[in-house]
């Protein structure tokens, strides 16, 4: 797969049901960040297979936070799990705030989240 196209592989959610706040002409992108932050495993998973580098699941989006660290945030720890399996940096920080995403799930108290990711530290 070339650099950055599972990156950059849009999919898009278009069901009514996927979206309450559906316009009838708006297109939603769907990308590795937003499947993260809502806990969608089996997308990330379906992204993993399909050849998404380590390096790209490391890289940061425009809010500065990277893949881990949305899943870590809102304590999605099925998906961090998924994420730790491929071994992602779990050292990497936000790009404005410094955050580490253990700093960002124990904010949050995200106790299962903070256990996962201090046993790949340590």
């Amino acid at each position: 797969m070339a650099d950055g196209d599972a990156l950059e592989k849009s999919h898009y959610l278009q069901s009514e049901e996927n979206i309450p706040w559906r316009d009838e002409e708006e297109i939603i992108p769907y990308d590795i960040y937003t499947a993260c932050s809502l806990g969608d495993h089996n997308f990330v998973r379906e992204l993993l297979s399909e050849g998404m580098e380590k390096y790209e699941m490391n890289k940061h989006n425009c809010g500065g936070w990277t893949a881990l660290m949305y899943a870590a945030y809102v304590g999605h720890d099925n998906v961090v799990n998924l994420l730790l399996d491929v071994d992602v940096d779990v050292n990497v920080k936000a790009l404005k705030s410094g955050s580490t995403p253990l700093m960002l799930a124990a904010s949050c108290g995200n106790e299962s989240v903070v256990y996962f990711l201090l046993q790949v530290m340590y």
